[in-house]
């Protein structure tokens, strides 16, 4: 049975809660951007020869709420173009200080990946049209779980320490081979970075375990490794992707006096003992201030391993049927460079226009096959407008 509450109570929470409203703040960003590519047979990065605006294009809306004590919340609401416009939480969490120099954090936050990760979204915070694409690829944008930040200087130097666990879950990622599911089982990452005058260096590294299924890859692997368990236990393991050990390196260093921007970052990600391939991703980018021009230019090379000879043995047992999921994985793998040259131009203080061109070399052997078209070079030209508010 439900007890109604006494009224002073609910007058004070109503009361409590005014206080509260007093100490809530809101700001937004906003991505406007369109793009086409120079090819017919190949997308890339979701733009394809018509021109398009809803891949980059993206609302977000947040309140930080101050709650005294040290206490505080935060709410991030974002809606993609990419993703029918649908509001989705990215953030929603408590931050408690412990001390001026630590903080905790509980709910849903962004996974702490890259350089780039706390502000990936506002596009307003750096000069690209967006992050590189091939080092910045992760579906996995955000966790739910707890998170421990630490900072302090020794010196000239200020030294920051991140450290989180929690886990993730997702039904509806839209991919290469269709929507699948991905799902991360105690997730734990640690960070660390050091800051000295216009230097910054970073470390980080993350583990999980991790599952992939649905999607035409993803469930006809699953049905392959049954149809194999018996015979072959060896083959059906690398084809099920069943809680392996995710794991994800990475180092980055920039440079930023006030003209000069340099940035760069490395990571290797790997999937565990399965046919999916690993990844090595690397970045360069520099670009100058001329008052409120910044022209830039950006370099990219990604890299994959494979598991050939297990794929080619899945191709002897399994047929046809195995000739088309290893058409599936091969696609996955990824041999490209990429070169882009843009500028960005600041014509408000709370706005700025970008113009970005982009050619992307598939490293890959051209080929047509069930899952798509590779070996395809590429030009992407793409232009945006970012707002912060």
């Amino acid at each position: 049975m439900k007890h109604a509450a006494p009224l002073s109570l609910i007058a004070g929470a109503l009361m409590a809660s005014n206080a509260a409203l007093a100490d809530i703040s809101f700001n937004g960003f906003a991505t406007i951007a369109g793009g086409l590519t120079s090819s017919d047979k190949e997308t890339y990065a979701g733009y394809d020869k018509d021109l398009t605006f809803e891949p980059d294009t993206l609302v977000g809306l947040q309140a930080n709420a101050d709650l005294d004590d040290g206490f505080g919340a935060t709410l991030q609401l974002l809606a993609r173009g990419s993703e029918d416009y649908n509001t989705e939480a990215e953030w929603a969490y408590v931050s408690y200080d412990v001390s001026p120099a630590v903080r905790v954090n509980a709910g849903r936050q962004r996974i702490p990946f890259y350089m780039y990760s706390d502000f990936l979204d506002v596009g307003y915070a750096y000069s690209w049209v967006r992050p590189p694409e091939g080092f910045y690829s992760s579906p996995v944008t955000s966790f739910d779980g707890l998170s421990l930040l630490y900072s302090r200087y020794i010196q000239d130097v200020e030294f920051g320490l991140q450290a989180v666990a929690g886990s993730f879950s997702d039904s509806e990622i839209r991919g290469t081979t269709g929507t699948y599911a991905a799902e991360l089982k105690n997730y734990a990452g640690l960070v660390l970075s050091g800051t000295w005058e216009a230097f910054t260096v970073r470390l980080t590294y993350h583990k999980a375990d991790g599952t992939l299924s649905g999607g035409s890859l993803f469930t006809g692997m699953a049905g392959a490794s049954a149809a194999v368990a018996s015979s072959l236990p060896d083959l059906a393991r690398k084809l099920d992707i069943t809680r392996d050990n995710f794991e994800f390196m990475g180092v980055g260093a920039s440079y930023d006096n006030g003209s000069l921007v340099l940035v760069s970052e490395a990571r290797k990600l790997n999937f565990g003992d399965n046919l999916i391939p690993d990844e090595q991703v690397f970045y360069a980018s520099a670009g100058y201030r001329l008052d409120a021009l910044t022209p830039y230019v950006l370099f990219e090379r990604a890299d994959s391993t494979t598991e050939d000879a297990a794929l080619n043995q899945m191709v002897t047992v399994l047929g046809a049927t195995g000739q088309a999921l290893a058409e599936g994985v091969e696609f996955l793998a990824r041999n490209s460079s990429t070169y882009s040259v843009g500028v960005r131009y600041d014509f408000h203080p709370a706005a700025a226009a970008k113009f970005e061109l982009s050619r992307i070399d598939d490293h890959r052997p051209a080929a047509t096959t069930s899952a798509g078209v590779t070996g395809q070079d590429v030009d992407l030209l793409r232009v945006a407008v970012d707002v912060v508010f």
